[in-house]
This record gives structure tokens, C-alpha cells and sequence, in this order.
């Protein structure tokens, strides 16, 4: 077993009880596990579930052991893991099993990468890939809630999951009783964050939703008293004075970092944007870089110290139930197939010249894998009626929270920071997965709890708003779209809003693009994403992509190939 290792990522090197440790993260967590091994005997399966099951913040970790090397994710995967084996050559030279925090470094040491086309279409219909793939055969990834244990006789590693976000059971406990292990949950919650910040300054991207919210004022009633925070975007968006009313209510300094075009277009063809996408994409996603570039201006003027730790929201409206839509709950019936229907209209939509019969079936396919690991033969099973609801929990879990959202935690250590993701907390996450559906639809047992809980009105006083898309001057696309309606119809009018997104609340990600360039493509891209997704094709020399099948390469559009390094 060869564990390559980089500075450039947030892991630590050490030895404990005989083992070579490397992990990254919470080392409190990391010494709980390590307590449970032995040097020369590989871990008992049970006795390491068992221990994995009591831990509560992210880590990752790799051991080395004179009898075996074990690597082990936690319940999102919040610090990835990648492996490969160098093929034999036949004489002198055997098989080595490669392990790393870096997909790209292993890639350097495999003679030959094949590209898979099924993760190929995932990445440009999706932004990601699904299962343990990555853009090639030859090269896996560790899930969530998983470990990989490689011992020298065997030539495979043998990997086991201790978790999945999928209900056994329906707790039947009161809405009382709920509400009140809630509390105690999220206060147990913040508690290890202050342990872990440690009186370091703890900064929060402040938005207008709940889930930053909720944090900011728990650390503030529990008297942190090293706090600030910030809100970035669009100049006039509707995010900024939700942000900038709570934290001067909770008298917790607050920036907002406006993000004009130019600045933005600037940073997202800069050198450091490509050095990112290289850094965190793991072959096998399109790295988020919303947030990055503030940040870097707020470190840049000593704003955000460089001991701080950033603690965002995430994923707080996934946990309490926000992604159940009405369409799977039991009361509409729902079936194994508009569970598929719903994630793909939902996730696997980015570009829309590719929602063909042919891609839907083969998409289908690799959800339908995934949900076997849970319901085997889900295909032929009769499901009962709040099994579909869990199923699309279980996938969004899996694939698009642990693979996307958690992942752009990368923007922060990119930046030489350290973070923390106090709503993943493993204690909460194993509470929300079972609670009954009613509970979790439209996320009541979280907002009931919210609204008690109401510290300094914050929660009754400031609602959560619908986002306006429209800040500024830019709201006056609404009464002109009316008009483009009126005069020329409905799809006419659908198409007014496509190019007026150029002005809108994410104009900052539209516009790193010009006009003509975004005008070409919008018709047929989702979002701001989806043109990332293109662009990153494009800087690795991917020009078969899928999402190129129907719209070619137009001359305008920036390329500097960046080959898989």
C-alpha cells in the first residue's frame, strides 16, 4: 500500500499506539477510533461500527499498520478519500494499492486512465458522480460513512458502510418528546463546536434562510466571544438585509462583500479559480466556487483572521425533511418511478438538450444501483408507501449532499482554513433520519422548534423570506416578461426570464461569462452551474462531452486545456 500524502490538504501525519495515522479533521474523534485498533490484527468489523456510531464531527482518516491499512469516511464524507491499484507489469513489479486525499495525484501514478462515459454523463447532466466512480475506471472514491480495509494477502480491499440516511424505522415518540431531544441535540451541537473552535474566531457566512441563523444565535447565547460574520453577493440582493438585521440584533460584527461583474468575471478566469477546480474536483465533480472569492477578499483585510474557523448552514434543510415534496408523500401514492422522475427533474437537469429517452434510461439505471444498496431488487419490490420518500432522502444523501454541497467545504481549506459543519453533527443526523414523515414535510418539526426556541425574536420577528431573484433595478424584468407575455405568449416570456437571469440575484455567476456567450447557451442551461460544468470540460480537454452533443464549441468560449495531473 503506497498512502500519498499533500500539503495542500488539511490532513496531519502522526503516530499513536504503534499506527501511522493520517486524518484530518476533529483528532478528538480520531483518537476514539484509534483507541479500538491494534497494530498487527485488523479491526473487528462489529467493535469498529460500534465506535464509528458514537463519533460526532467530521474527520477522515488513514492507518497505517504493519498488518493492514484502513481507511475511513465520515457520515458525509466531509473529508475525501480516493484509491486505485497499479496494475502488475508481469515480472519483478506487483500490484500497488494506491490511497489519498488527492484523485489527481493518484491519477499521475496510473499508467493508463479510462474514461468512463456513464460518469461522464452523470458529471454533465448532474455536476457529479454517482456511487464509488470517478471520471475513470481505474480510480474510486470512498462514500460516506464508509471504510476500506486493505490487507496484504488480498488484492481488493474489503469495504463496508456503518451508515446509511435511510429509516429502519419511524420514531413514535410525542412531537413534545421530539422537540424537546431537538434541543438538546443542537445544543450538544454547538457545545463541540466551541470545543473544537477553542476561542479560535469562529466566522459565519451569514445568509437570509434559517440555518445560519440558528447557529449564529446559539453561539452567541452560549457567549462565544470571538464571533463575525459576513453575507456576499450581487449588490442590493435580499439576502443582505435579513443578514445585516440579525447580527446587529445579536451585536455581532457583519460585512456584506458585494460582487460586482467585473470582479467576479475576473476571479473566474483567473489562475487561482483553476488551481481550485484542479485542487477539489476529485475527477469526479464540479467544484462550487460561490463564496470563494469573498472570502479571500475578507482574509486578504484581516476581516477573517487566518486561525478562524468558517461555519456555514449546511445542511440543515436537507436533514429536516426541505427536499420531500408533496409528490412523495404517502397521501399522492408514490412509486419507485416518480421517485426516479422527482431526482431527476430535481438534480440530473443541467442542461436540457440532454433530457433525451436515452440518457433518462441510463441515469435511471445508476439511481436504481443505488437504491438496491438499501432495498435490494428495488425494481421488482412492492414498496410501501413512505419507503419512496425515504429512497430520495437516501440518494440525495448519498450522491448530491455528501458529493456537491458538503464538498465545497474545499473552499474554505483551499484557503488555508479550518471549518466546521455543525448541522452534519452525526448525533443529529442519526435523529433526523428517522423521524416521521409528517414531521419532516415542509421541515414542521424543525420550524416548530425554531419559532419556540425565537431567541431575541429573530425567528418570528424576521421570517424566512422567499429569496427575491430580482435585486435593484433588475426587478423591472418581472412587469417587462408580463409584457413579453402579453404580446408574444408564454414561451416567449419564458425566454425573457432566460436572458434577463444575466441581471439578476446571480448575475455575479452568469456574468463571468459575456453576453453573447451566455445568450448562446441559456436556452438550454439550468443555471449558472451548468455553464461551470461546461467551462470545466473545456479546461480538461473534454470537448466529447455529452453536454457538447447539439451545442459545439463556439470560439468565444475560453479554453486552456488543463489535462488530469
Amino acid at each position: 500500500m503506497q498512502v500519498l500524502r499533500s500539503s495542500d490538504y488539511p490532513w496531519h501525519t502522526r503516530q499513536m499506539a504503534g499506527l501511522q495515522i493520517h486524518y484530518g479533521g476533529d483528532l478528538s474523534e480520531i483518537e476514539k477510533i484509534v483507541a479500538t485498533l491494534h497494530p498487527e490484527t485488523p479491526p473487528d468489523a462489529s467493535r469498529l461500527k460500534a465506535v464509528l456510531l458514537t463519533t460526532a464531527n467530521s474527520f477522515g482518516l488513514i492507518v497505517e499498520a504493519p498488518g493492514y491499512t484502513l481507511a475511513i469516511t465520515d457520515c458525509v464524507a466531509s473529508y475525501p478519500l480516493f484509491h486505485a491499484t497499479t496494475p502488475a507489469d508481469g515480472g519483478t513489479e506487483s500490484a500497488t494499492p494506491l490511497l489519498s486525499p488527492s484523485a489527481r495525484a493518484i491519477a499521475r501514478c496510473l499508467p493508463t486512465l479510462e474514461r468512463n462515459d456513464l460518469s461522464l454523463l452523470e458529471l454533465s447532466m448532474q455536476g457529479y458522480v454517482s456511487g464509488n466512480r470517478t471520471l475513470y475506471h481505474q480510480l474510486r472514491q470512498l462514500r460516506a460513512a464508509e471504510w476500506a480495509l486493505w490487507l496484504p494477502t488480498e488484492a481488493t480491499p474489503r469495504i463496508q458502510r456503518y451508515f446509511h440516511f435511510f429509516p429502519e424505522s419511524f420514531r413514535s415518540d410525542s412531537e413534545e418528546t421530539l422537540l424537546e431531544e431537538l434541543a438538546a441535540i443542537t445544543d450538544r451541537s454547538i457545545d463541540r463546536l466551541i470545543t473544537y473552535a477553542d476561542g479560535r474566531q469562529i466566522a459565519l457566512p451569514l445568509s437570509g434562510g434559517l440555518d445560519s441563523r440558528i447557529l449564529i444565535c446559539k453561539l452567541v447565547e452560549r457567549g462565544y466571544p470571538n464571533l463575525t460574520s459576513y453575507t456576499y453577493g450581487p449588490p442590493n440582493n435580499s439576502e443582505a438585509p435579513i443578514a445585516r438585521q440579525v447580527a446587529e440584533t445579536l451585536n455581532v460584527p457583519w460585512r456584506m462583500v458585494g460582487q460586482d461583474a467585473a470582479g467576479s468575471r475576473d476571479f473566474y478566469w483567473s489562475q487561482e479559480r483553476r488551481r481550485f477546480w484542479d485542487y477539489a474536483d476529485g475527477l469526479s465533480r464540479i467544484p462550487g466556487i460561490q463564496g470563494m472569492h469573498p472570502l479571500a477578499l475578507l482574509k486578504e483585510q484581516g476581516v477573517v483572521s487566518e486561525e478562524a474557523v468558517i461555519v456555514n448552514g449546511q445542511s440543515g434543510d436537507f436533514t429536516s425533511g426541505g427536499h420531500i415534496s408533496k409528490a412523495l408523500m404517502p397521501e399522492s401514492a408514490p412509486t419507485l418511478a416518480t421517485t426516479i422522475d422527482a431526482l431527476v427533474a430535481k438534480h440530473c437537469a443541467l442542461w436540457e438538450h440532454l433530457n433525451t429517452p436515452e440518457n433518462h434510461a441510463r441515469i435511471h439505471q445508476a439511481i436504481i444501483a443505488t437504491l438496491e444498496e438499501v432495498v435490494p431488487n428495488v425494481a421488482e419490490a412492492s414498496l410501501p408507501h413512505h419507503i419512496p420518500p425515504g429512497l430520495f432522502e437516501y440518494w440525495e444523501w448519498q450522491e448530491r449532499q455528501t458529493k456537491l454541497v458538503v464538498r465545497n467545504q474545499t473552499i474554505y481549506s483551499a484557503l488555508g482554513y479550518d471549518w466546521h459543519l455543525p448541522l452534519w453533527d452525526f448525533e443529529a443526523v442519526r435523529f433526523w433520519r428517522d423521524i416521521p414523515l409528517p414531521l419532516k414535510y415542509g421541515q414542521s418539526l424543525y420550524r416548530t422548534y425554531l419559532h419556540r426556541y425565537d431567541y431575541k425574536q429573530l425567528f418570528s420577528g424576521i421570517p424566512n423570506k422567499e429569496l427575491l431573484r430580482w435585486p435593484g433595478l433588475s426587478i423591472l424584468a418581472i412587469p417587462m416578461a408580463r409584457m413579453v407575455g402579453l404580446v408574444a405568449g408564454q414561451e416567449a416570456k419564458g425566454r425573457f426570464y432566460r436572458q434577463a437571469r444575466y441581471f439578476g440575484h446571480y448575475s455575479n455567476l452568469f456574468r463571468a461569462y459575456d453576453f453573447r456567450e451566455f445568450s448562446r447557451l441559456s436556452r438550454h442551461a439550468r443555471n449558472a452551474f451548468s455553464l461551470q460544468a461546461r467551462t470545466w470540460c473545456l479546461e480538461n480537454g473534454i470537448t466529447d462531452a455529452p453536454l457538447f452533443e447539439g451545442i459545439e464549441h463556439h470560439p468565444s468560449e475560453r479554453t486552456t486545456p488543463l489535462k488530469a495531473r
